[in-house]
């Protein structure tokens, strides 16, 4: 039998483990509440979130007592769990919308950033380009004139064109 202290000690823990199941609950109500899962992929992430919940409260119950479960047991996570809810919960709820609102700020401003540096880089790819296109004219200009005269001279005897295709067909 374990003495009265231990019995205080598992106690007090898993009064803890309670209020920290508690957050853990409040955390996955608020994630869940902004994300508007429904159907299939909500059970799944229900599932998910209590089969880490009862991981959690397994290894707790591992580290302060070799898992030995006992009536006060339950009712000292229940009395934590209880006790969030009632005190704690509102409260949470309020930072962590706190939290999000400083979190989207904070996206916000690095789209921002990364929207000038966008801007930044690609002028600077523009200014590259149009100084290549400078530098290359002389090459350049020759071969477009020549591509657009063979183009046009290619339109004229586009006749002459379609009756050699015809011909191909035929064989």
């Amino acid at each position: 039998m374990d003495s009265l202290a231990l019995q205080g000690y598992i106690f007090l823990v898993m009064v803890a483990l309670g209020i920290l199941l508690g957050i853990l609950f409040d955390v996955y109500r608020f994630i869940k509440g902004r994300t508007g899962l429904k159907g299939l992929p909500l059970y799944l992430c229900d599932g998910i979130f209590w089969v880490i919940i009862t991981a959690i409260a397994f290894f707790v119950l591992l580290l302060s007592n070799w898992a030995q479960l006992r009536v006060y047991i339950f009712l000292s996570i229940f009395a934590g769990f209880i006790f969030h809810i009632m005190v704690i919960s509102k409260s949470f709820i309020k930072v962590l919308i706190k939290i999000e609102k400083i979190l989207i700020y904070i996206w916000k401003i690095i789209r921002k950033i990364a929207k000038v540096i966008y801007n930044i880089v690609a002028s600077i790819f523009k200014v590259i380009a149009k100084v290549i296109s400078i530098i290359l004219w002389p090459i350049t200009y020759p071969v477009k004139t020549l591509c657009s005269f063979a183009y046009k001279k290619s339109k004229s005897t586009s006749v002459i064109t379609k009756i050699i295709q015809k011909l191909s067909r035929r064989k």
